[in-house]
C-alpha cells in the first residue's frame, strides 16, 4: 500500500482540482482558510446589489465509512476470492486519503458541471479573480453560490434554511478551527487563545511543579496553542503581551498558595537564546512575523495556486508581491502578510536566470552581502527588468549600458553578480537556509539577530584536497582560501566537486571521498530539489555521481580526518597551491604518516 501511495502522490497534484488542499504535497489547510476568508470579507462589504451571495458549510458525517467500492472501481475487477470489499475505506492506511480526495474529485466535477450548465453561479470577488464555487479540505466542504434577486435572498433565508435543514451561522462561527469573520476589536475575537493559555496554566498550577518541567510544559504545549491562528493572522500585540505575562507568571511561581510572583527576568530577556543568557522561550511577535512570513513566501514561490491567483487578483494585479500596497478596504489576513514582506525582502535574494521576473529596483538580487538592493535612482530604470541589462547577442552583462547608468558601487556589484547560463529562469532562494527554502526556524532566527548588532566575523573559508596513491609514495595536496563572500558549506560542496570533477578526468579506478561535513553528504545523496545558489553547486555533484560507478562519499569523523584538518591551519601560508610529496610541509607529513600507519 505504501508503494502505491507514494506513487500516487506525484500524480495526484496534476489530477485534483486547486480547490482541494488535504493530503497533497505543497498545499496546506491555510490555503482554503486565505481563500474563504477572502470570500467571507468581500460578502461582508457587499451592502448592495441585484445578485445576493450564500455560504453554506458542510461536513461529511462518517466520510471514510460511507465510500462506495463501486465508484472506486475503474476498468478492470481489482477484487480477490478472499476479500471483496463493498464499502468505506480502512482508517490509518496509507493509500486511503489519496482513495478518498479522488472521490472528492467527483464532487468537484458535479458542481463545476452544475456551474457550466448556469444551475450553480460561484463567487468573483473582483474582475480579474477566477470565479469560486466551492473549497474543500478532506470532507469539510464551502460552497459559494449566488442568487438572482437579492431581496427575495434576504426574506426567504429561513425558508433556504428549514428546506436544506441547515442553522444560520453568526459572526462568531469558524471555518478549520480559525474565525472566518473579524469585527474591528480583534482582541475579543482572538481572545480564546488567551483562555487556553490560562486553562493550562491553571491545570498545572494545581500541582507542585518545578522549574525545568514548567520549562518543558511553557514550550512544548503552551507555546504551541496559538500557533495554527500565527500561521494566518497577525495577533494584537496586546494579546501577545497578555500570554506572555501569563507564561511568566506561571514560570516564576514558587507554588500555587503564594501570593507573591515577582519575574525575575523580563520576558524579552527569556526569549533569548541560553548561549545568550536567555531561557529559550519564543517571543511570540517574532514568531508570528515568520509564520506569517511562510504565507508570504508561497505567494511568490507558489503563483500557479488558488489562493495566490485570489490575493494577486485583488491586491496586485499589475505589480509584484514585494512592490504590492495595502490597498483600500484590506482584509485581516492580506493586512497580516503586507506586515510580514520585510521578512522576506531581508532573507531572500534571487538567482538571475533569464532577468525576466526581476525588477532592477527594490528587489534584492545583487551578490553584495552587506546591501543587494540596486542604490542609484535612475528613471530610466524605474519598470525594467534585469535583462534589459543583458546584451542582445549574448547571456552577459552590458558593460557599456551598466557604466552609462549607474553608480560607481552598482556597477562593480552587478559585474560581480553571475548569470547563472544553465537557468532558465530567475529563482528566489532564502539566504538562511542551504535547500534555498524558506523555514520558519531560520526566519526566527534572522528577526531576533536583526535586533542584535553583533560583531562581524571573518567568514572566509578554505577547501582542501588531498589524494594519497595507492602506492603511498605520492601525495598530491591543493589547497585553496576562498573569497569571503563564500560560506564554509558552500566551500566544502565545492571541494568535493572538484574532487569529482578531477577524478572524472583521470578516469581513476576506484575513489572514496572522506568529508567530516554530514551535511554536505546528505544533500548530495539526496535527490530534493533546492533553490540556492549552494543547490547549483550540488546538483552538478549529484550530475556526476550518477555518471559515475567508481566514486563512494564518506561521512567521516573529524578526529578520523587529521590530515585535512591541519591542511585549515596552514591554508592562508599556501593560498591555490598544489603540493607533491617532496614539498609537502612537515607539520602535515607527520599528519599523513600517521594516518598512513592506522
Amino acid at each position: 500500500m505504501k508503494v502505491i501511495a507514494n506513487r500516487m502522490k506525484k500524480v495526484l497534484e496534476t489530477v485534483i482540482s486547486g480547490t482541494q488542499s488535504a493530503f497533497l504535497p505543497g498545499r496546506l489547510i491555510s490555503d482554503n482558510i486565505m481563500v474563504s476568508f477572502e470570500i467571507m470579507h468581500y460578502l461582508k462589504r457587499k451592502k448592495f446589489g441585484k445578485e445576493g451571495c450564500m455560504v453554506i458549510k458542510s461536513d461529511m458525517s462518517k466520510a471514510y465509512d460511507r465510500i462506495e467500492w463501486r465508484f472506486l472501481r475503474v476498468h478492470g475487477d481489482f477484487e480477490s476470492d478472499l476479500i471483496k470489499p463493498s464499502r468505506g475505506l480502512r482508517q490509518g492506511d496509507p493509500l486511503s486519503p489519496y482513495l478518498f480526495i479522488v472521490c472528492t474529485k467527483g464532487l468537484s466535477a458535479l458542481i463545476s458541471h452544475y456551474e457550466s450548465k448556469k444551475w450553480l453561479t460561484g463567487v468573483k470577488i473582483c474582475r480579474r479573480v477566477p470565479v469560486v464555487n466551492h473549497t474543500l479540505f478532506s470532507d469539510d466542504i464551502y460552497l459559494y453560490c449566488k442568487e438572482d434577486t437579492g431581496e427575495a435572498m434576504k426574506y426567504n433565508k429561513d425558508l433556504i434554511c428549514q428546506n436544506l435543514q441547515i442553522k444560520e451561522a453568526d459572526n462568531s462561527s469558524k471555518y478549520l478551527g480559525l474565525p472566518n469573520i473579524l469585527g474591528r476589536n480583534k482582541s475579543v475575537v482572538f481572545s480564546y487563545l488567551k483562555d487556553k493559555v490560562k486553562a493550562s496554566i491553571q491545570n498545572w498550577s494545581e500541582k507542585n511543579v518545578s522549574k525545568p518541567a514548567k520549562e518543558i510544559l511553557l514550550k512544548m504545549v503552551t507555546q504551541a496553542l496559538p500557533s495554527f491562528s500565527m500561521n494566518i493572522f497577525l495577533l494584537p500585540m496586546e494579546l501577545v503581551k497578555d500570554i506572555e505575562k501569563c507564561m511568566s507568571k506561571f514560570f516564576w511561581s514558587t507554588s500555587k498558595k503564594s501570593k507573591s510572583r515577582i519575574s525575575w527576568m523580563a520576558w524579552h530577556r527569556m526569549s533569548k537564546h541560553k548561549y545568550e543568557g536567555g531561557m529559550g522561550f519564543r517571543c511570540l511577535r517574532d514568531f508570528n512575523m515568520a509564520m506569517l512570513g511562510k504565507q508570504c513566501w508561497r505567494q511568490l514561490t507558489n503563483p500557479d495556486s488558488l489562493v495566490a491567483h485570489v490575493y494577486k487578483a485583488r491586491y496586485y494585479a499589475d505589480k509584484d508581491f514585494m512592490e504590492a500596497e495595502l490597498g483600500n478596504s484590506p482584509s485581516f489576513i492580506w493586512h497580516s502578510m503586507w506586515e510580514a514582506k520585510n521578512v522576506i525582502s531581508s532573507g531572500s535574494c534571487w538567482r538571475i536566470g533569464n532577468g525576466n521576473n526581476v525588477s532592477i529596483l527594490q528587489q534584492p538580487w545583487l551578490q553584495n552581502v552587506e546591501n543587494p538592493y540596486i542604490v542609484t535612482n535612475s528613471p530610466a530604470i524605474s519598470q525594467q527588468k534585469v535583462a534589459s541589462l543583458f546584451r542582445t547577442d549574448a547571456k552577459q552583462w552590458d558593460i557599456e549600458i551598466i557604466q552609462d547608468v549607474f553608480e560607481e558601487r552598482d556597477q562593480q556589484s552587478i559585474l560581480n553578480t553571475m548569470i547563472e547560463q544553465g537557468l532558465e529562469k530567475d529563482v528566489l532562494c532564502w539566504k538562511h537556509e542551504h535547500s534555498g527554502q524558506y523555514s520558519v526556524k531560520s526566519a526566527y532566527r534572522l528577526i531576533q539577530s536583526q535586533k542584535v548588532v553583533g560583531n562581524e566575523e571573518d567568514n572566509s573559508t578554505f577547501w582542501r584536497w588531498i589524494n594519497m596513491e595507492e602506492d603511498r609514495d605520492f601525495v598530491k595536496w591543493l589547497d585553496r582560501v576562498l573569497a569571503k563572500l563564500m560560506n564554509p558549506m558552500l566551500a566544502e560542496t565545492m571541494a568535493i566537486k572538484e574532487v569529482l570533477t578531477r577524478e572524472k578526468q583521470i578516469e581513476w579506478r576506484e575513489v572514496i571521498i572522506e568529508s567530516d561535513c554530514l551535511v554536505v553528504i546528505q544533500m548530495i545523496r539526496s535527490v530534493a530539489p533546492m533553490r540556492s545558489r549552494l543547490g547549483m553547486v550540488v546538483e552538478d555533484g549529484r550530475e556526476i555521481v550518477r555518471q559515475s560507478n567508481n566514486n563512494k562519499l564518506v561521512f567521516v569523523k573529524r578526529s578520523a580526518n587529521i590530515p585535512a584538518h591541519e591542511l585549515a591551519h596552514v591554508s592562508y601560508m599556501y593560498p591555490d597551491c598544489i603540493f607533491y610529496w617532496e614539498s609537502v610541509p612537515v607539520r602535515i607529513k607527520v599528519c599523513i604518516h600517521q594516518d598512513l600507519m592506522e
